[in-house]
């Protein structure tokens, strides 16, 4: 992000009328991302009509809005170091680490968790690839959602981020997340190929839609049902955001205690009873096949042993 000095810039293009504050001021401010001019905003560094207002607020045509010199990111030159939190690794290798992510953490940091991502965890051991083009994504090659667990991926250089991102885009690597579900499957084995987008009523939300969705496919497959809770195995064959959450959902078995397309079950920290169980590729320095199972959380592990469920991997 360029440096900041008082100024106020007036918009009289009617192409941003209504359009939300912090949206429309990441078009005239050069390289910064959403989320940091969501801080900005909330911080007072950038005011409408020189007053304080929300980010979600609309502009209307002759709005002024005023650019303070202040608030900067302090991790706009180095990353936040957290050593608060202790981040179990899976495997480490000169390129990459995996990590199994704990509940109850954004996998990156954004506005409202600028210091305790998995990023700056994992920050207090190893050293991570740095995005200069959008700080906040360093290291990042995909995500997982803030209380789900499991393996994750963490690149260390440029060379490891462009491998694993095309990897990912390919879909070379194989995920597969086990799940308890809040209702039974329809049939033991499913296939589910359906195009999800963001909800026009919810922007927290996806949701199936078959007109603007993008491709999404889960296979979902039974591992042991007790009365109205199943185990599933769910591997993704396409990397959307809430992809399995929503599919799961559609067909009416959603993750048990998911705040957002089921039901909390229990008042908890935990969260969704989802968990990045399995991953499994080909090194891309080594040529070597790797494996990799992320242990359940003890509140995974008991909720399991509560329901009655006996599965283990053969």
């Amino acid at each position: 992000m360029q440096d900041l000095t008082i100024q106020k810039l007036k918009y009289k293009n009617k192409f941003y009328e209504k359009e939300r504050f912090d949206k429309a001021a990441i078009n005239f401010i050069e390289n910064t991302t959403r989320s940091q001019i969501k801080y900005l905003i909330q911080n007072g560094c950038l005011l409408l009509n020189d007053k304080k207002v929300k980010p979600s607020d609309p502009l209307v045509e002759g709005d002024e809005i005023s650019i303070m010199e202040c608030c900067l990111f302090e991790n706009e030159q180095k990353l936040r170091v957290n050593k608060d939190r202790k981040i179990s690794v899976l495997l480490e290798t000169a390129n990459y680490i995996i990590v199994n992510k704990p509940f109850n953490c954004v996998t990156h940091p954004d506005a409202s968790h600028q210091d305790n991502s998995l990023v700056n965890y994992v920050l207090s051991n190893t050293e991570l690839y740095v995005n200069k083009n959008n700080i906040e994504r360093s290291g990042i090659v995909h995500r997982l959602d803030k209380d789900t667990t499991g393996a994750i991926i963490l690149v260390k250089n440029i060379e490891a981020h462009n491998l694993f991102v095309n990897m990912f885009k390919n879909q070379t690597i194989v995920k597969k997340y086990i799940a308890i579900t809040d209702g039974i499957l329809p049939n033991d084995e499913l296939l589910v190929k359906l195009p999800l987008a963001r909800s026009s009523q919810n922007r927290i939300k996806m949701m199936v839609d078959g007109k603007k969705g993008k491709k999404a496919i889960t296979k979902i497959k039974l591992l042991e049902r007790k009365a109205e809770y199943c185990l599933v195995e769910c591997e993704l064959k396409t990397g959307r955001t809430h992809q399995i959450r929503v599919h799961l959902e559609y067909v009416k078995a959603p993750v048990l205690n998911d705040p957002t397309y089921g039901k909390i079950i229990e008042k908890t920290n935990f969260g969704q009873y989802l968990h990045s169980k399995f991953l499994e590729f080909i090194d891309p320095f080594t040529n070597k096949k790797i494996e990799i199972e992320a242990p359940f959380p003890p509140e995974f592990k008991n909720k399991m042993k509560e329901i009655g469920f006996t599965w283990k991997k053969k």
